[in-house]
């Protein structure tokens, strides 16, 4: 009889608790994260997936490149910014090469023509080397 007291009580411990712990995890809210027209900063910029940029495939000429920014790392993992679209060394999007990028300039191939260019201050000067 002892036994049977014994095996009941913990059944209904058990199902108490499992009751417990339910109804404390469907308590917990989802929260969702409201960027308000911004940038959500919990996205990386940069992903290993790869896009093919629209904007970068329409370029015809060294006139239709806007060279944005840079982030440099000496180590050869560079990133720059072209038109707005994220590219790194040795990228290759339609008939555009990129070739090296360096600390405030960038070289690279459109139909196999080589070009570099500085990246450029605000006020219309050109960043030294």
């Amino acid at each position: 009889m002892k036994k049977l007291y014994s095996s009941i009580f913990i059944i209904d411990f058990l199902l108490i608790f499992f009751i417990f712990i339910q109804q404390e995890l469907s308590a917990v809210e989802e929260y969702r994260y409201d960027s308000k027209g911004k940038r959500d900063p919990f996205i990386p910029l940069i992903t290993s997936e790869v896009t093919t940029s629209m904007v970068l495939q329409s370029v015809e000429t060294i006139d239709d490149i806007k060279f944005e920014g840079v982030i440099f790392d000496p180590l050869g993992k560079s990133f720059a910014v072209l038109n707005g679209e994220v590219v790194k060394e040795g990228d290759k999007v339609s008939n555009i090469e990129i070739v090296k990028i360096y600390n405030h300039a960038i070289t690279l191939k459109i139909y196999d023509k080589s070009y570099t260019i500085d990246l450029i201050k605000e006020r219309g000067e050109t960043v030294e080397r």
